[in-house]
């Protein structure tokens, strides 16, 4: 009896590995069915709005039309602040030269020819001087005035698309969005375009403005009121700007 018994055993030991190994086998045989079952989001759109309507930086052209007129002078006095302020916002935000498109084929070639003097006496200046880049354009009709158009590029910030279009179903018991409760493709679209629009510096999305350099006299004033036990907080006398009510004929003394 013993030398069986002792046999048997010996045989579940061999046994034991042989179901672990099946095992194992089974479960990556399972796995594996298992990933051709996991459900992707092929087709979607995505869920997070800043990815349906990204804020992209793009180049853009800013135009100035300069009416000069016949036998054109110098400049109006508002058409030279208008240049003033289109000088100021190309050296802000300019990239390259500036550009300036002269008509022909206009009613009036000398004016245009003078015109474009007339720009640039107003751009001599210390200040307002920036050169720039002539280039003739053809005019479609001869009748109506044509203006000298300046142009430079500038980088921009906006939303790839339009706002406002509906691809799908607002929502509906028949539809994937309706019954999964998704947000509707239109969703954040307005608030992206209106973020792009408001962003002065579109290089402010890519990355931060290098740091500056610290104020060494004010940090050294604070740290010596924290050592002292003191709050170091900036305090302002406001009983100076505080409004008083008048007592003109009130009866009251002056």
């Amino acid at each position: 009896m013993t030398p069986q018994v002792h046999a048997s055993r010996q045989d579940r030991e061999k046994r034991v590995p042989r179901a672990l190994l099946a095992g194992v086998a089974l479960s990556i045989a399972l796995s594996a069915c298992g990933a051709d079952r996991i459900v992707t989001n092929a087709g979607r759109d995505p869920s997070d709005y800043r990815d349906r309507h990204p804020i992209v930086i793009t180049d853009k052209n800013r135009t100035l039309d300069i009416f000069v007129g016949a036998n054109s002078g110098p400049l109006d006095p508002r058409q030279r602040e208008d240049l003033r302020a289109f000088v100021q916002e190309f050296r802000q935000r300019g990239k390259g030269v500036m550009m300036a498109y002269v008509p022909v084929g206009s009613t009036d070639p000398v004016g245009d020819a003078r015109g474009i003097e007339a720009i640039r006496a107003a751009l001599s200046g210390p200040r307002d001087y920036v050169p720039l880049s002539v280039q003739p354009y053809m005019v479609e009709d001869p009748m109506l005035a044509a203006p000298i158009r300046l142009s430079f590029a500038e980088l921009a910030a906006r939303v790839p698309h339009s706002c406002g279009r509906w691809p799908k179903d607002l929502s509906g018991a028949g539809t994937r969005e309706g019954i999964e409760n998704e947000q509707y493709w239109n969703f954040g679209c307005a608030y992206q375009q209106n973020i792009a629009a408001q962003t002065a510096d579109p290089i402010d999305l890519v990355r931060p403005h290098v740091e500056e350099r610290i104020d060494i006299v004010k940090r050294s004033n604070e740290i010596t009121k924290l050592r002292q036990g003191q709050d170091p907080a900036t305090v302002y006398d406001s009983s100076k700007n505080k409004a008083t009510i008048s007592t003109v004929g009130s009866g009251g003394a002056p």
